[in-house]
């Protein structure tokens, strides 16, 4: 039996040395990416495939003959529906107040003032409304 157990002790000391999962945590690894691709048996070169890359921007020119182009016959230019006019138009800033005192007040009564007072504000944030007249 003590021949046994001495043979199983060679083959654990003649093993190839494998990582522990100690090995992970030291501080002196370095992390680079031939040190990860030793470890994991892969390579790092390309981790998205499917990914196209950059793409080339079009040209003003080639932006709007996208845009004038038919698509696959279910809606027209007639229509008067652009998604690209409606995502490019600025909010202003009476627009940005008004949904943030729509978001900052509960109270009905309160919101009604702070709308009184936001639809005084001019495009640079400055108050021209009369305030005689939104105390009234």
């Amino acid at each position: 039996q003590d021949d046994a157990v001495s043979d199983q002790a060679q083959k654990i000391d003649a093993a190839p040395e494998t990582a522990t999962a100690g090995d992970w945590f030291e501080k002196d690894t370095a992390w680079s990416a031939e040190a990860i691709s030793e470890k994991l048996d892969t390579s790092l070169e390309n981790l998205f495939p499917d990914d196209p890359g950059t793409s080339e921007r079009l040209g003003p020119d080639l932006t709007a003959q996208w845009k004038s182009a038919s698509g696959n016959g279910s809606a027209s230019s007639s229509d008067g529906f652009d998604v690209g006019d409606m995502a490019a138009g600025a909010i202003t800033l009476r627009e940005h107040v008004a949904e943030q005192v729509a978001l900052a007040f509960a109270d009905p009564a309160a919101r009604l003032i702070a709308s009184e007072l936001a639809d005084g504000l001019d495009e640079a944030g400055y108050m021209r409304a009369d305030m005689a007249e939104i105390a009234t």
